[in-house]
Formats: C-alpha cells, sequence, structure tokens
C-alpha cells in the first residue's frame, strides 16, 4: 500500500517533475508548491522539492525537505543519499558519515550507500577509507560508473594517471555521454601531453549542466577556417585565471578579426594588450537556475560570423605542444602603474621583491588539499634573500599577521589595493617585481601572462602544463609538485632551492 501511494501523484507534481528534467527549477517549485496544497505532505513530493532545492544551491531547504521525507518514509535509499550529500555540503560530515553507516548496516547489499560513503571521505580528504567505500561498492555493482569515476579521481590525485585513465575509460564505456567523467579523463589525458585526445575530451565541459551558459546569439561555431574577411566572437567562460590561460590562444589570430569577450576586470587588460581587437566585458548571470550570457550591449556582435569559447581555441590553434610559442609573454601591464609600484619598492630595501601568494579565495573544505599550510610558507619567507611583498588576495589580516609573525619577516602589503577587484593596478605590481611564487591560483596565469619569473608550488602534476613542468600558456611559468602526495616539505625545500637559482641569474 504504501509503494502505491508513493507513485500516486499529482497533476501539479507532474508538472513539477516535467520543468525539473528541463531544469526549470523555480517553475518546479511552484508547481510541486501546488501539488502540496492538493495531494497534501507526502514522500515523493517532498524528495522532488528537496531535489530543486538543491539544484538552486539551497542546501538548508533542500536538508529539510530530504530529512522529512526520510522521516515519513524510514530507509528510503534516494532520500538517505540525498541527505548524506546535503550535510556534507554544509560542512556536517560527521553527521552524513552516521547516517549512512546507520543505513548500510541495515541494507549492506545497497551499492549507493557505500558510494555516498565514499564521496563523503572524499570531501573529508580520507582517501584511504573513499577506497575502500567505492570498492565495495563496486563489488555489489561492478557496472557503476560514478563509483569507477570517483575511484578514478583519487587515482589521479595521487599521481597514479594511467590508473586513473583505465578506470575512466572503464567508466566511460559504462557512461558515456556522461560529460563530467569525459572532462575528468581529459585532465588526466592533458596532464601526460597526449593533447589531441585530451582536447577532444576537453569539450565536455560545455555539456556539464553546472556549466552550461545560454548563449543570447546564433552564430555559427568556428571549426578553425580562414578569418579571412570574417570577425570571430571569442567567448568568455570559466573563471578569471582560465580567461587569462586560454588567452596566450589568441596570439597567432588576426587580432583585427577579434571581438573578445571577456570578464569585466581583465577588460582594460585585454584592451592594452589586443589593441586591433574589440573587447567587451561579458554580461553573464544566473537566472532562474540558468547561466545566461546577454549580448545586447555588444555593438560589434553583428559584424561576427562565427563564434567559439575561449577555452575551446587550444584545440584549434595549439593542436601539439609545439604548436606554443616560448617564450611568450602575451599580456601588457601599464607603463604608469609599474612606474609607481616600483617606486613603493624601492622604499623597501634594496633586495629582490618576491610575491607571494599561498591559496586561493576559496581554499576550505575539499579544496583545502591543494594548499600547503602556512608553517611551510613561513619558512620558505625566513630562508629567502628578499623581501616579500603579499600578493593574496581576499587576505584576511589575521592570517598575514600570523605569516609574518611566524617567519620572522615582515610581510610587505601593498598599500590601498583592492588585488582581487583592481586586477589591471594588481597586474602593474607584479611587473615591478622579480620572482612570483604562488600557489596554483589566478596570481600565477596572472604573472606569468607578462612574462615575469612564476614558481608554481602544486599538490600534484598540473593538467594544464601538457606533461611538463614548463606551463606551454605562459613558459615563464614552472610548476613544483611533490613526488609523494602530501611531501609538502621537500617541495619547500625544492621551491627554495629554485627560487634562489633564479634570482641570482635575473
Amino acid at each position: 500500500m504504501k509503494v502505491a501511494l508513493r507513485e500516486m501523484k499529482s497533476d501539479a507534481h507532474r508538472d513539477g517533475l516535467a520543468h525539473a528534467r528541463a531544469g526549470r527549477w523555480h517553475q518546479a517549485i511552484d508547481a510541486y508548491e501546488r501539488a502540496l496544497r492538493q495531494e497534501g505532505e507526502g514522500a515523493a513530493l517532498l524528495f522532488s522539492l528537496g531535489e530543486a532545492a538543491a539544484a538552486l544551491g539551497l542546501t538548508p531547504t533542500a536538508t529539510a525537505m530530504f530529512a522529512r521525507c526520510l522521516f515519513l518514509e524510514p530507509g528510503r535509499i534516494d532520500a538517505t543519499v540525498r541527505l548524506s550529500e546535503m550535510l556534507a555540503i554544509a560542512d556536517r560530515e560527521a553527521e552524513a558519515i552516521d547516517l549512512l553507516r546507520e543505513a548500510a548496516s541495515r541494507t549492506p547489499g545497497e551499492a549507493s550507500l557505500w558510494l555516498a560513503l565514499g564521496n563523503v571521505m572524499t570531501r573529508r580528504d580520507d582517501t584511504v577509507n573513499a577506497v575502500t567505500f567505492y570498492e565495495e561498492a563496486l563489488r555489489l555493482r561492478p557496472m557503476d560508473a560514478a563509483a569507477l569515476g570517483n575511484l578514478a579521481d583519487i587515482r589521479f590525485d595521487r599521481g597514479e594517471t594511467q590508473a586513473a585513465l583505465n578506470l575512466y575509460d572503464k567508466a566511460l564505456n559504462i557512461a558515456g555521454k556522461n560529460p563530467q567523467l569525459r572532462l575528468n579523463r581529459a585532465l588526466a589525458l592533458l596532464s601526460l601531453g597526449n593533447v589531441k585526445q585530451g582536447w577532444r575530451d576537453y569539450e565536455a565541459r560545455l555539456q556539464i549542466p553546472s556549466r552550461k551558459i545560454l548563449r543570447g546569439h546564433s552564430l555559427p561555431r568556428w571549426t578553425g577556417e580562414s578569418l579571412r574577411g570574417r570577425r570571430l566572437l571569442v567567448m568568455a567562460e570559466q573563471g578569471i585565471g582560465d580567461q587569462i590561460m586560454f588567452a596566450s590562444c589568441l596570439t597567432g589570430l588576426p587580432e583585427e578579426s577579434l571581438i573578445i569577450e571577456c570578464e569585466a576586470r581583465l577588460r582594460p587588460i585585454f584592451a592594452r594588450s589586443f589593441p586591433k581587437a574589440q573587447v567587451y566585458a561579458a554580461a553573464i548571470a544566473e537566472e532562474a537556475g540558468t547561466i545566461k550570457a546577454d549580448y545586447a550591449g555588444m555593438k560589434d556582435l553583428p559584424s561576427a560570423r562565427v563564434a567559439i569559447e575561449i577555452a575551446s581555441l587550444p584545440m584549434l590553434v595549439r593542436r601539439q605542444r609545439d604548436d606554443f610559442p616560448s617564450p611568450h609573454a602575451y599580456l601588457r601591464a601599464e607603463e604608469e602603474e609599474t612606474a609607481k609600484w616600483r617606486a613603493w619598492l624601492s622604499a623597501a630595501g634594496s633586495r629582490p621583491k618576491v610575491g607571494i601568494c599561498w591559496r586561493s579565495g576559496k581554499a576550505d573544505g575539499i579544496r583545502a588539499k591543494h594548499y600547503a599550510a602556512l608553517h611551510h610558507w613561513a619558512e620558505l619567507i625566513r630562508a629567502l634573500d628578499a623581501e616579500i611583498i603579499n600578493l593574496q588576495y581576499a587576505l584576511e589580516e589575521r592570517e598575514a599577521q600570523g605569516l609574518a609573525a611566524e617567519a620572522g619577516k615582515p610581510l610587505l602589503v601593498p598599500p590601498a589595493l583592492d588585488q582581487k577587484h583592481e586586477l589591471d593596478r594588481t597586474l602593474g605590481l607584479m611587473n615591478a617585481l622579480d620572482l612570483i611564487i604562488t600557489a596554483p591560483t589566478a596570481v600565477a596565469a596572472m604573472a606569468a601572462s607578462i612574462g615575469k619569473p612564476v614558481l608554481k608550488l602544486c599538490a600534484q602534476r598540473p593538467w594544464s602544463h601538457l606533461g611538463g613542468s614548463v606551463d606551454p600558456f605562459a613558459p615563464s611559468s614552472e610548476a613544483l609538485w611533490p613526488e609523494r602526495q602530501g611531501d609538502w616539505q621537500s617541495l619547500f625545500d625544492a621551491a627554495h632551492s629554485r627560487a634562489a637559482q633564479i634570482l641570482a641569474h635575473p
């Protein structure tokens, strides 16, 4: 009887499900709320509401809906898994683990519970237990593409790239249309220097629902043909660092044929660096769960004949590693701004000027494992015979003071400079430095784009370096990573040695 009731849905509930399948989440919620009035509170309807809330990033609401669903239908597996995911997103991993372990003790043969446990452990960076749980999920359900893909992600993070590729291939044989799996395989392929297949797989990013951009034009896609007599719209996507990195591929294209769309903070830099191109600030925003790009303010759009996403350029113009120019400084800092910062730096002393950035703006949760603890940075700062300049955007004053105190050396903070929003002025500061040492952040891309020496300290081999230590997009950037995952001390010892070499031979 319970099953029959669970499957009975009102017209409004069915309408909501149709909206959800089309990604119209706000309309789905409106329909579900009508359904609540028509059919009352039921587990199936609450689950649907939870799914819609989760899709819109309304984690507390989704958590409440899935919890209420479980109250009405104890033991429901899909609600248990989804509630665990919401708890983990809210940094309530311990509660998620307890929930899943209790469920797994009741139904140990349910593979999805072990998969969910693996996912929570991965968020905790407890990869040993994560692997155990993924392998149990695969024992129960050998053709589980999600478990195979997640296990592959761990192998890749550990530097076991070929083992990861074998798992990605197996997962894609099962779920060949899964764009996230294909994108993850792309990163593994590119990290080994397999550029041809890697860039082909990298196109899958455009099909991931959370990354899809609805473009307000109907231009056909550029496929690499001659641009003689035609104009190409290069469309913005991804973050600041990505747009800077992929802008390296604009060189070699006829500037006068380019209409470049970029993040607003990059517009003055791109306009100066590509003076014959038309450069516009992107108008990209999320609306009702859909990311949309508006081109109403782009007066040159009618002259465009074809369009391409900026991160798809390498597939067309950098088809092999030898296609990347070297040396290659492709962006230009503003000279007057650079002169101002040189004057400020000269007052700090005569030693070399080294900029540092130790994390991205968001370094919490699962992202934290990609960044070294501050005490490693303090040791490096103490050992360097240089003046140390802060390039950390989203700087927390207490964090900076603690780092300087532990290093026993002042950390020079550029006055009246918002390094997150004033990118043009920040680029001028970077141009006045002798060396930049940074975690893998947009700082590395910015500094290397103007040809400054960069040491990028990574948890693992960066995929964008295409199998080498030197960044092919901006070859003044050199990556260092530990041979053994998590061995930050050896990495920072190597960084100090390499920095000393660079500073000794400017």
